[in-house]
């Protein structure tokens, strides 16, 4: 009977693979195929979601022994797992998005934008949480682009269902920024929420806000 280190190495990405990614060592095809793996690989993404936890924890505990040399880092304390960033949206505009989207690039963070991934044969849902669980935060920009059936305006349905999802995900929990243009109306235990109120012609005047929100989760 095969013990479970075995079946690790014949099933999954081993933990040194795993830690490799984590520490940003991995480059190249490997790094191609882990992330192939790890998409649709649920054991996987818990597995890189503790192994994060374990280096972040490290490169803190490094930063207070030895903080001239944590100061010297390029990028201290940020794995390549904890700079992706879900960025959940409507349409059919996409202006807004690309700004936050290059907003995340300028700051060393990833964004997610389920829409421009590759699917890799599941469904729709599949897709959305499989993204969502590689992430360890979230940004929700709910734009006014239907309309209730009492005539005030609403975002897609897909955002409300996916303020839900991320909040069941436990790579992101509580950490989630949301946006929204004044107009926007929610259900009661939406709105209740914090909001960044901003305007898709302008979402640059919302970025000092984001970023403090951003900071706030420790990157």
């Amino acid at each position: 009977m095969l013990n479970t280190s075995e079946l690790i190495g014949r099933h999954h990405p081993g933990d040194e693979a795993v830690e490799q990614f984590c520490m940003e060592r991995m480059s190249g095809t490997a790094l191609n195929n882990f992330e192939s793996h790890l998409l649709p690989c649920l054991r996987c993404q818990y597995r890189v979601a503790e192994m994060d936890q374990y280096v972040l924890a490290m490169r803190g505990a490094c930063a207070e022994l030895c903080p001239s040399h944590a100061q010297s880092r390029a990028n201290p304390g940020r794995s390549a797992f904890m700079r992706n960033v879900f960025i959940s949206h409507g349409g059919p505009s996409f202006s807004h998005v690309h700004a936050v989207r290059d907003l995340l690039n300028l700051l060393g963070l990833v964004p997610v934008i389920v829409q421009q991934l590759p699917s890799v044969g599941q469904s729709v849902h599949g897709k959305v949480q499989g993204w969502m669980r590689i992430c360890r935060s979230a940004i929700v920009l709910a734009t006014a682009d239907d309309e209730s059936v009492v005539g005030e305006p609403r975002t897609r349905p897909n955002i409300e269902h996916e303020i839900g999802m991320l909040q069941t995900i436990p790579t992101i929990q509580n950490r989630i920024v949301y946006l929204k243009e004044p107009s926007v109306r929610f259900p009661s235990n939406y709105a209740e929420k914090v909001w960044i109120e901003f305007s898709r012609e302008r979402v640059q005047d919302a970025f000092i806000p984001l970023i403090r929100e951003l900071r706030a989760f420790a990157f």
